[in-house]
Formats: C-alpha cells, structure tokens, sequence
C-alpha cells in the first residue's frame, strides 16, 4: 500500500500539471479536432467504415498524445532542475515512471475517448442511425489502446531518461514511422467489408502487451543513478 501511495503522489503531481497547463490542453484539443474532422470526412467520402475509423482513430491520438505530452514532462522537470530531486527520494525508477505513465495516461486516455465519441456523434448525424460500435471495437476501445498508451508513454520515458532526457527527435521520428506504418498496414488484414474481427483485435492486443512486457523488462535492468549522471 505505501508503495502504490508513492506511485499515486507522482501520478497526481503528472494530472494536475498538465491539466492547468495551457499548452498541453491546447495541443489535444487541436489534435483532438483535426483527426476527428479527418477520419469524419472520411466517413462521408471514402466510405471507410466505422470500424475501421475507430480503430485506426483511438490508436492515432494514443499515439501522438502520449508522446508529446510525456516528452513535455520530463523536458519540463529538466529544465525546472526537478528531475534531479525526485531521483534523489526513496523512489525507485520504476515507481517514478510507473507515476508518470499513469498520469500522462488519464490525460491520454481522457482525450481518445472523447475523440471516439466525437466520430460516433458524427456518424449518427452523417446517417441518421445510431451505429453502436461492434463487441470487437469495444474491447479495442477498453483494452488495447490503454495497453497502447501504457507501452508509448513507458518507451517514450525510457528514451527520454537513457539518453539524458534531450530533445531526441530522430528517435521520435523512427517511433513515429513504426507506429504509423503500422496502423497503415491494418488495412490489409481487415476483411473486405472493413469491419474489425475478434481474430485481428486479439492479436493486436497480444503484440501490443507483448510490447509493454519488453519495456516493463528493460526499464528493471536501468539504474537510476547511472541515469542521473547522464542528464546535464
């Protein structure tokens, strides 16, 4: 219990900051708008079903959300010199990033489920029939993209600290390209008809935790005072 007592104070510390935080209300709204305005228009022209846009939508602002917003708080708390004091508490490593992981993931989270709300809103004004979303994209909605925000902000945390917390934008970059190569090439492997089968969000769910169990094992092998000397 005091254990997860700890994690709950950084956790808290990662929500109130960045909830009172102007700019990091601003980007997801924005982010928030222009993906729903693009997947909203592709409802009406493309035809992509609503299946689809779901899946690819709630991953999409997992995505950008929890790289962004985590990369904002470990850049902040470098450039306050607060980085420095939290290692130096009782705090394990992977009580701090646990702390951080479920902070940027209630901000996260909070915002893709708007999104999907927004798109469903959409779809019924676009048809004038409620299309509730099926079981499959239930669970998606329930299970795989909080595991995805779990995994992203977690590596993106991991990177930040190994390499000193620095502006690492070609690991983004290469982060980006896989994350977002990755969901393009769903398209393939839905049926013709564009809907998500139970089949494919399984999987996806399998890779997805598989990810985050890799991560969960690297950041146990981290020391945090060898991170603590590479932050300048």
């Amino acid at each position: 219990m005091e254990k997860l007592n700890k994690i709950l104070i950084v956790a808290k510390k990662e929500i109130k900051e960045l909830t009172v935080n102007k700019r990091s209300v601003i980007i997801s709204l924005v982010l928030a708008g222009w993906f729903d305005f693009i997947y909203a228009q592709n409802l009406a022209r493309a035809g992509i079903s609503l299946d689809l846009a779901l899946y690819i939508l709630g991953l999409t602002m997992a995505a950008f959300l929890s790289f962004i917003l985590s990369a904002q708080i470990f850049m902040r708390e470098k450039f306050d010199k607060t980085i420095i004091d939290l290692f130096c508490t009782p705090l394990s490593l992977q009580e701090i990033l646990l702390g951080k992981v479920i902070g940027v993931f209630v901000f996260t989270y909070g915002f893709s489920l708007l999104s999907v709300l927004v798109i469903l809103a959409t779809g019924y004004f676009q048809g004038g029939i409620f299309q509730p979303p099926s079981f499959p994209l239930l669970f998606h909605i329930f299970l795989n993209i909080p595991m995805f925000i779990i995994f992203a902000v977690s590596l993106n945390g991991l990177i930040q600290l190994v390499l000193g917390i620095k502006e690492n934008r070609i690991a983004y970059f290469i982060t980006y390209v896989i994350v977002f190569g990755a969901m393009f090439l769903v398209t393939r492997f839905v049926d013709e008809t564009y809907k998500i089968s139970w089949p494919f969000i399984l999987v996806s769910f399998i890779v997805i935790c598989f990810l985050a169990l890799v991560i969960f094992l690297i950041i146990k092998t981290v020391s945090k005072e060898k991170i603590i000397t590479t932050i300048d």
